[in-house]
């Protein structure tokens, strides 16, 4: 990609770029690291030198396996503007980018939802002007900013993001999982998909497999699972992050799904790393 904005080389291994290419610009290439991009306007046709190709458009988050062949083409009357960076992956980065390939290599997710796409501009952004800075710890923050980008956009794929989900249903999902610790009602979140209690319910089990209502609580069992594995807070102080007010139903939801309660759980996930004995103190 031609690239007149890099940002310095904070340490091997990651390059913020912003890129600009003109309509017909093209280039082959296949390069030890792996790629990062989110189309900021213009087309982009993409893949593999012999291969299928796809395109990559306004909105389109593109990942690509370090040492895959590729072949990219601006397209149409403007140029491709892309906002990313060429980087070897910190180890526990890996699994946030196991994804369905759409090319053997590439990876594509076309971020709907128009608040989580304006979170990741920003994060690219943010790291391009920390490369930028010349601070001294300029390389610690670009690495933060990029993970966050990368967990950002892990979280939408894992929320549907990927799938071919009505943007309804994909803006309930992303309502849903961004309230966890406020239980909403099926009216509440009819409102704000711009859909009537009926027809939400309808298309939101068709797609997803189960109601909002249960898949908010799904949601927010995975949350607890992970906070009694991470965190030094109480059972009780956790069932009210998560707006269980009654610690006993709590328990109750957890074993439901489980086949234990909380405290039987954190004893086995935490045994032996020094979070149980100041958890349940509390």
């Amino acid at each position: 990609m031609s690239d007149s904005n890099a940002t310095k080389r904070p340490e091997p291994g990651l390059v913020v770029s912003y890129w600009k290419n003109p309509p017909g610009a093209s280039y082959a290439h296949s390069l030890p690291h792996w790629v990062l991009g989110l189309t900021l306007c213009g087309v982009c046709e993409q893949g593999q030198p012999d291969g299928k190709r796809f395109l990559m458009e306004k909105g389109d988050f593109g990942v690509i396996r370090a040492n895959t062949p590729q072949r990219w083409r601006a397209l149409g009357k403007t140029n491709w503007h892309t906002i990313g960076c060429i980087f070897d992956p910190r180890p526990h980065w890996i699994s946030w980018l196991n994804w369905e390939e759409i090319v053997p290599g590439f990876m594509k997710l076309t971020l709907h939802d128009l608040k989580v796409r304006r979170e990741i501009r920003n994060g690219f952004f943010r790291a391009y002007r920390l490369g930028k800075s010349g601070l001294p710890d300029a390389t610690d923050f670009v690495y933060n900013a990029i993970e966050n980008v990368i967990l950002s956009a892990n979280r939408y794929y894992q929320l549907g993001g990927h799938s071919e989900y009505d943007p309804r249903v994909g803006s309930a999902i992303q309502y849903l999982a961004e309230n966890l610790s406020s239980p909403l009602s099926l009216h509440e979140v009819a409102i704000h998909s711009n859909l009537s209690r009926a027809h939400l319910a309808y298309l939101f089990k068709k797609q997803v497999g189960i109601g909002p209502v249960a898949f908010q609580n799904q949601q927010r069992i995975i949350r607890a699972k992970q906070m009694l594995r991470m965190s030094f807070l109480s059972v009780k102080q956790i069932a009210i992050e998560l707006g269980f007010k009654n610690p006993k139903y709590f328990s109750a939801c957890f074993r439901k799904v489980t086949g234990v309660n909380p405290r039987q759980y954190r004893r086995k996930r935490t045994s032996g790393i020094g979070l149980l004995t100041m958890a349940e103190q509390n």
